[in-house]
């Protein structure tokens, strides 16, 4: 039973993370982090340790510099989204073209109407069929990367996106493509992603829009200064600790409410947006041509250590995504 649940955990755990002292650590986060998803006030003792150690894995600095573009840190303060910047045309272009150049085979030689998962050297293609989304997760180390597009390349980790999550997340250990570097397409398709969370560890994803992004392109929906980490915030990872990311999504009812009172993320191409994974967000649906997406995640050090969500539910419940859905209009 040891030697399974450390080869369970072996891959997800980063060795930056437990070295030197800090290996004490482990067996308590391992104790906690089991407890957390059996009762709410194991899962309030987890994190109340998490976050009183944080500093031992982030070395938390208030004098973290500030980054240039202070306009896109405020307003991921205060919305929880922000601009941040655009890319030049031509870079854009070559982007977009090498993302869909290797994307349009795997979706045409998939079998229709089926999820897939592909992996095609050190590329992994994922394929969504309920809302015709295909994520291409990229591997930072792929020996291939030299003959990736500019824009590509310099997106693993770009230096203003970085600075302006140190000072978000007031911390000079921030590790960036985590937990994922990746191109998405999406298409017109049944159904959309409903309102949710991005479960319960500290994020900041970012994205560059590879194709013009208006009302009819499905673009991102946010719920502004919806990111701060309430009691009934709380709850909800708690119910994720034990039942799965299901838990993350909302009810329809719910689901309607949001919707009225949502702000799409809309820009040109080469717009790059930066948002925190815990503000309440959705897809939308796709009506005209698609949009085509570069992603990047940063997380704070302390986000990568062992946690509930590592571990098999103890009562799972179905996904929402699974159950049926009423018929789009």
């Amino acid at each position: 039973m040891i030697s399974e649940l450390a080869q369970r955990l072996a891959p997800q755990i980063d060795p930056r993370i437990y070295r030197g002292v800090r290996a004490g650590m482990l067996p308590v986060d391992l104790a906690l982090s089991l407890g957390a998803k059996r009762s709410w006030p194991l899962y309030r003792l987890w994190h109340r340790y998490s976050v009183a150690t944080a500093r031992y894995f982030d070395r938390v600095a208030p004098s973290v510099d500030a980054p240039e573009d202070q306009t896109a840190l405020s307003a991921l303060r205060t919305q929880g989204f922000a601009p941040a910047g655009r890319y030049p045309e031509s870079d854009v272009r070559a982007a977009r073209e090498w993302v869909l150049e290797r994307t349009r085979p795997i979706e045409e030689s998939a079998e229709p109407g089926r999820d897939a998962v592909i992996k095609k050297g050190r590329t992994v293609f994922l394929l969504d069929r309920r809302t015709a989304r295909t994520r291409m997760m990229l591997d930072v180390s792929d020996p291939e990367r030299h003959t990736w597009p500019q824009l590509v390349k310099e997106w693993i980790d770009t230096p203003s996106f970085h600075a302006t999550v140190q000072a978000y997340f007031q911390t000079r250990s921030v590790l960036a493509a985590q937990p994922y570097f990746m191109a998405e397409v999406l298409r017109r398709g049944p159904d959309i992603e409903r309102w949710h969370i991005d479960c319960l560890r500290p994020q900041v994803k970012a994205f560059v829009y590879l194709t013009d992004v208006g009302p009819d392109n499905g673009p991102l929906r946010a719920q502004p200064r919806t990111q701060g980490i309430d009691e009934r915030r709380h709850r909800v990872f708690y119910d994720i600790c034990r039942s799965g990311l299901s838990r993350a999504y909302f009810s329809e009812q719910e689901n309607a409410r949001l919707d009225s009172t949502a702000t799409p993320v809309l820009g040109p191409a080469g717009t790059a947006v930066l948002v925190d994974t815990q503000v309440i967000h959705a897809s939308s649906y796709c009506n005209e041509g698609m949009r085509v997406v570069l992603v990047n995640g940063y997380r704070p050090a302390t986000a990568l250590r062992l946690n509930p969500r590592l571990f098999r539910d103890p009562y799972p419940l179905p996904n929402l995504w699974e159950e049926p859905t009423p018929s789009r209009r």
